[in-house]
């Protein structure tokens, strides 16, 4: 949701704008935090399982779907019942079940598939909201979590997150141990960027990350490559000692190396991630700032991960590149066009001359002018034309 006013020549925009912030919770607060991401992990599973009790006495499926209210008003039930859910957030756990209520929806709808239960090893993360200032800011690196207290945590966003209307907060921990914050806020306020009359085409690839229309290159840290070797090394560490472990008899669980070596390739995968969420954020930003219109190709990402040059694609995260142009130019008042993709490689952007000989490698030629380009460069030019 997006409200906007003038002041002067700029317009200033109202956005719902989510941060994220690394937390460093005590050990105290690590506890509390694990108990829980088991209690809301808990009422999740166990509403599951009543909702699949209550289909095998329905023979139409939308019979057995319990209501929004339904399944909030279970957790109070619970609370009866399992004592140890009183000693955690109430909020975290009526959101819970309202999460399941959306995994139904989502699925009649055809949108999902049918609700999983969650396991202990992939699902710590819980949602809370704010009910009268029980979430908020102490300083600008403190925050009050209810149930936790104040807990300190690494702001780089400024006056943003203190000044802003706190909806709800997210924490979860990630695979490498981190606990992170995710915090919905309202009423932020977002001021247009200033015109630069200047336009550009785009073309996303997989031997430059993108080629713009005026001859320039944006290179990719391609994480996965530059890691891949010390993950493999570490996959195969793990891979050995879960393998000693059942030979032996020994719970996974419990030992010490197993979860020394899931931690190892927890900690690469993450430092994978982070290399490549920074490319993205500071690529689509600087884009952004730079151009009024950004064009680009309609490209069907989720078809082209089932073709060999899924690997790199995937490394690329073209899907999530697009994803962050699209909302920061409508943040700050700038236009992103889709263009068909068809014949941008063969089509010389000279005299218009489609032919599959056109093209060479990374070298444009074209059969019929003579006119010569890098060939993601003449791609970009005809992205550019498509979108005027």
């Amino acid at each position: 949701m997006i409200a906007s006013n003038r002041k002067g020549c700029f317009v200033v925009k109202q956005i719902v704008k989510a941060f994220k912030c690394r937390l460093y919770p005590t050990k105290q607060q690590e506890q509390r935090l694990q108990k829980t991401f088991g209690c809301t992990r808990f009422v999740y599973n166990h509403l599951l399982h009543l909702a699949l009790e209550r289909k095998k006495l329905s023979k139409v499926a939308k019979h057995y779907f319990p209501s929004k209210a339904d399944f909030v008003n279970s957790v109070a039930l619970l609370k009866e019942v399992f004592a140890f859910l009183k000693e955690v957030d109430s909020i975290a756990l009526q959101a819970s079940a309202e999460a399941l209520h959306e995994a139904f929806s989502r699925y009649f709808n055809k949108q999902n598939r049918f609700p999983n239960f969650k396991k202990h090893s992939s699902f710590k993360s819980y949602t809370t909201k704010t009910v009268n200032h029980n979430i908020r800011f102490v300083t600008k690196h403190r925050i009050t979590l209810p149930k936790l207290g104040s807990v300190r945590l690494k702001n780089s966003f400024g006056d943003a997150l203190t000044t802003g209307q706190i909806q709800r907060a997210t924490i979860s921990q990630e695979a490498d141990g981190a606990y992170y914050l995710s915090i919905l806020v309202k009423n932020v306020p977002v001021h247009d960027l200033p015109k630069t009359n200047v336009n550009q085409g785009i073309d996303l690839g997989l031997a430059h990350f993108a080629a713009l229309s005026d001859g320039v290159f944006l290179e990719a840290p391609r994480a996965l490559f530059h890691y891949e070797h010390q993950l493999k090394q570490a996959q195969r560490t793990l891979s050995r000692r879960i393998a000693r472990a059942k030979k032996e008899k020994r719970a996974l669980h419990d030992s010490k190396n197993v979860q020394k070596a899931r931690q190892q390739v927890a900690r690469l995968h993450a430092k994978i991630k982070h290399v490549r969420q920074d490319f993205l954020q500071k690529a689509s930003t600087a884009l952004v700032r730079a151009y009024d219109v950004l064009a680009l190709e309609a490209l069907n990402v989720r078809d082209m991960l089932q073709s060999t040059y899924a690997k790199g694609i995937s490394d690329a995260s073209w899907a999530q590149f697009k994803t962050m142009l699209h909302y920061k130019a409508l943040w700050y008042g700038k236009t992103v066009k889709w263009v068909n993709p068809a014949y941008t490689s063969q089509t010389c952007n000279k005299c218009g001359d489609i032919d599959q000989m056109n093209r060479f490698g990374q070298q444009f030629r074209c059969t019929k002018c003579h006119h010569e380009d890098h060939a993601d460069t003449n791609a970009a030019k005809n992205i550019l034309k498509a979108a005027r």
